[in-house]
């Protein structure tokens, strides 16, 4: 890959395109049966086993605002790998893995305004938000665990 380059996976949320990259894919399944944990979160359903990694589920429609969410078979996970710990993420659709030059990405000033996109991505029909999945893991993973187990 070229480093004039940015390799993503397009994915569909509501009405929205979102790009993944996808160096931190493991895989992109279909829908399937999880372990439902009780959670203060409604972003996350539970948990999955994928490639015998168990991770949390984690639906970018709800997190994105989405409230009428409709769960069926050929709804797409994301499997990913990330720093902090692996996590599936499911959406609407998956479309195709782009090559965008980086001259055509804007990146975001605002963390704190868009916590789940680092970046936009002007391709020829659309506009993509690069999602900051790093982000999303992190957020799902790091706790502080001495003092829940103090």
């Amino acid at each position: 890959m070229s480093d004039k380059l940015f390799k993503c996976l397009t994915v569909r949320i509501g009405d929205q395109w979102g790009g993944i990259d996808v160096t931190s894919i493991i895989e992109v399944l279909y829908f399937m049966a999880f372990k439902p944990v009780p959670t203060l979160r409604d972003d996350i359903l539970g948990f999955i086993t994928v490639r015998n990694e168990v991770m949390p589920l984690i639906d970018m429609r709800r997190r994105f605002g989405i409230t009428e969410v409709e769960y069926r078979l050929d709804i797409p996970i994301v499997a990913l790998r990330e720093k902090h710990g692996p996590i599936a993420l499911i959406f609407d659709a998956v479309d195709q893995v782009e090559d965008i030059p980086r001259a055509q990405i804007t990146p975001l000033q605002s963390e704190a305004q868009f916590p789940d996109i680092y970046a936009v991505a002007k391709l020829s029909d659309q506009l993509v938000l690069l999602l900051q999945t790093d982000t999303i893991s992190q957020a799902i993973h790091t706790t502080d665990f001495e003092s829940h187990h103090a």
